[in-house]
């Protein structure tokens, strides 16, 4: 006959696995924010010489979130940047870049829109890019 004597279980929560951005030296972490940060001032510029300025209220929140999109897709796809350390970079979790990427990439089928991304990956790896591959160490 089983026994119905109860037996106490101790809760273990699993554990964390370790923080991305502890695994960058604090020179790391500048550098990537630095170069994610031109990436976006580049994406900003070019959407103002497009004439996308002067927009106020929720037209201006859209496009400062089309812009930081852009930019994170910019900034993984251009300078290879892991996901993770985008993320770091902007502030962000990497589902949000994970997102970011997608939904610029769905909305690459519109040709404006294609060709305003494309604008910004060829400024960037002109600024970016060397003979020698990718600027991201």
């Amino acid at each position: 006959m089983l026994s119905q004597e109860v037996v106490p279980v101790e809760y273990q929560p699993a554990p964390q696995p370790p923080d991305p951005a502890a695994l960058l030296s604090p020179a790391e972490r500048q550098s990537l924010r630095f170069r994610c940060m031109m990436v976006r001032q580049v994406v900003a510029e070019l959407l103002a010489f497009a004439g996308d300025e002067g927009r106020a209220g929720r037209d201006r929140r859209r496009s400062v979130q089309h812009i930081r999109q852009i930019s994170m897709y910019v900034s993984h796809v251009v300078l290879q940047i892991p996901m993770q350390h985008v993320a770091i970079a902007f502030g962000a979790d990497r589902s949000t870049v994970s997102h970011a990427c997608r939904t610029v990439e769905e909305r690459r089928e519109n040709r404006a829109y294609d060709d305003f991304v494309g604008a910004a990956e060829r400024l960037t790896a002109s600024f970016f890019l060397t003979a020698g591959g990718p600027a991201h160490g």
